[in-house]
């Protein structure tokens, strides 16, 4: 009585002191749509280490070529089954109708991944064998929790915190969400060249590591098999 003030519009002041005015640049329908850029490439890169374990790279010392020759040779069938692998995710998705907000670079984008993934997973069971493929999977592992692809990173504990940008599927998460969820190219263009970045180191390692030790990683495998644990 006092002060002169309503204690009604005192209430509604400190019950809500700030009006927003919500502004939605790249709304998205669904969870799912959401989600889509993590499951997307996790399909991409567990298809490319099934179809490493189940073709076998070769090893050069038992054919007439070099290893250069095989590996080039191998890897250029392995790249063609990835494609009809992205060719099926891609066509999964738009029968799923998930939100695609930039359908031509969502169809380039899964190419590309599904092409760097299949060379960095080919490349490593190349080059070391059985170890290349347990190394694969415990790759893969870290790359669940370690790229931000369900929960931000900055939720995640600080040993993913500190593997987020060193991880492949974390770029082709980064393409993916914005061929999905609406393209902001500073994001898009930095991650397709990290990614191919990624892709081509592999190769050139890869490649090094063939023709020195090729011999050298056929007679550990076989030593490995001779264990009896694989």
């Amino acid at each position: 009585d006092v002060t002169g003030v309503d204690h009604e519009q005192v209430g509604d002041y400190i019950y809500s002191p700030v009006k927003l005015n919500e502004n939605e640049l790249n709304p998205v329908s669904n969870y799912g749509s959401e989600v889509a850029p993590f499951y997307i490439v996790l399909s991409i890169w567990v298809g490319a280490l099934i179809t490493c374990v189940m073709l076998k790279p070769g090893y050069a010392y038992e054919t007439e070529y070099t290893p250069t020759e095989l590996y080039f040779g191998k890897l250029s069938l392995f790249i063609v089954v990835s494609l009809l692998q992205a060719t099926v995710t891609i066509i999964g998705c738009f029968m799923l109708g998930i939100d695609v907000d930039n359908p031509a670079m969502f169809v380039l984008s899964s190419y590309i991944i599904s092409i760097v993934f299949m060379t960095i997973i080919y490349s490593i069971i190349a080059s070391l064998g059985e170890v290349g493929k347990a190394f694969t999977i415990i790759f893969l592992v870290l790359q669940i929790s370690g790229t931000g692809g369900i929960y931000p990173i900055q939720l995640m504990h600080p040993f993913f915190q500190t593997l987020y940008p060193y991880l492949p599927m974390t770029y082709g998460i980064t393409m993916l969400r914005e061929s999905l969820l609406g393209m902001i190219w500073a994001n898009y263009l930095p991650a397709l060249a990290i990614l191919l970045a990624y892709g081509a180191a592999f190769l050139f390692i890869a490649i090094g590591v063939k023709i020195r030790f090729d011999k050298n990683a056929h007679y550990f495998e076989e030593r490995l098999k001779d264990s009896g644990l694989f």
